[in-house]
């Protein structure tokens, strides 16, 4: 009886490490992550280093069922999947970019992204400091990098004429224009030497950047 039972379990887990599937005709196993039940985004990820930005589909014989990214589904040997990556315009990651933005404006905050002339986004009344003197409230435009969020955000551009300038960290440079406005960049670099962690394309983003724009903003000169 002892060895029937140790014969049965040592055939369940034989058949449980079996659990495979295909996803883009590779397979991948329990080693690679596969579970018995798993998001859309979790089996995006054993194919995409941004899953947030693809679309998952498993085949059937009837053709495709689409599998969202934040729903559970049960997982059965060899099933087969498809991963799409979202179409990228630009050089961005439009999905990417709603959801980090949808982040703030869940939050109440207000921000807008623009394309043209430039591509960046718009943090619109970000308050400074209780009692600051100078001002209540500012608009910050950041712009975006092509290859974003590979690439990391870098600095800040205030409305030209700010008396924020000259008296927030970092040296005035160049001017844009955006939305009607003059926009003067500032040399801000949060990510790379100016007090927050290296930037990480899997951690940080639009939503995160507004936290170092609100740090920059108070902690300006009197």
């Amino acid at each position: 009886m002892q060895t029937e039972q140790l014969m049965g379990q040592g055939n369940a887990l034989a058949k449980h490490a079996d659990l495979a599937i295909i996803v883009n005709n590779k397979r991948f196993t329990e080693a690679e992550g596969v579970e018995r039940r798993m998001t859309g985004r979790q089996i995006a990820s054993l194919v995409s280093d941004n899953p947030d930005a693809t679309e998952v589909f498993k085949l059937t014989k009837g053709g495709t069922e689409p599998v969202p990214l934040d729903k559970d589904v049960h997982i059965e040997n060899c099933d087969e999947f498809r991963v799409i990556r979202n179409n990228v315009a630009g050089g961005f990651e439009p999905a990417r970019i709603e959801r980090e933005l949808e982040q703030l404006k869940a939050g109440g905050c207000r921000v807008d992204f623009i394309q043209q002339p430039i591509a960046a986004v718009i943090y619109r009344d970000v308050p400074t400091r209780q009692g600051y003197r100078y001002l209540e409230m500012t608009d910050v435009l950041v712009s975006v990098p092509g290859g974003y969020p590979g690439q990391p955000l870098d600095g800040a551009h205030l409305p030209e004429g700010s008396p924020l300038l000259g008296r927030v960290a970092g040296s005035p440079q160049g001017l844009v224009v955006a939305e009607g406005r003059r926009w003067q960049l500032v040399s801000y670099h949060p990510h790379n030497g100016g007090g927050a962690p290296p930037w990480n394309k899997d951690k940080h983003g639009l939503h995160t950047y507004y936290d170092e724009i609100l740090y920059w903003i108070h902690r300006a000169n009197s």
